[in-house]
């Protein structure tokens, strides 16, 4: 998760009624709603302000005294076409689809051998590093144009 999209301010009594849905740094959020099974991991700075997800999403975590997981193996694991497939599978409606939270905690979380585990680590680290990359490389490209069209006097009145 590398920004946030939206802000909405909520009641402090709201707020109090969600607090165990504050997001931490390391929680993993699902689409539940709309475009069902996007996955992404919250990266928070020092600095930030509580943050709730939406009702799009869920956190998902490590159940409380349970083996805490690396959330970039449970991404990468929920990224693989099985488990898409199974999470497409739970969501019902055609106009907006929607996974109800009880499909949800049906879906099996397994444990691989740990060799497996840290390959899925080490390719989700791929995954993003290549992410990185590509955005780093667009970057570039839009400024060239960019450049390219005001020297050439081709860039819209407006810029």
């Amino acid at each position: 998760l590398s920004a946030v999209a939206r802000t909405r301010r909520v009641s402090s009594k709201d707020f109090r009624a969600r607090e165990n849905q504050i997001l931490r740094d390391g929680d993993v959020l699902l689409s539940t709603k709309g475009t069902v099974g996007r996955l992404a991991i919250v990266k928070l700075s020092g600095d930030t302000v509580p943050l709730l997800p939406s009702q799009s999403s869920v956190i998902l975590r490590a159940r409380q005294g349970g083996r805490a997981l690396d959330p970039r193996y449970l991404v990468q694991f929920l990224r693989s076409p099985m488990l898409q497939m199974a999470i497409r599978s739970m969501a019902i409606g055609v106009t907006i689809p929607n996974i109800p939270l009880a499909e949800l905690k049906k879906l099996l979380i397994w444990v691989l051998p740990p060799a497996d585990e840290q390959a899925l680590v080490r390719s989700f680290d791929d995954s993003a590093r290549a992410e990185r990359d590509i955005l780093e490389l667009r970057q570039r490209q839009r400024a060239g144009e960019q450049e390219l069209w005001e020297r050439l006097e081709l860039a819209s009145a407006g810029q």
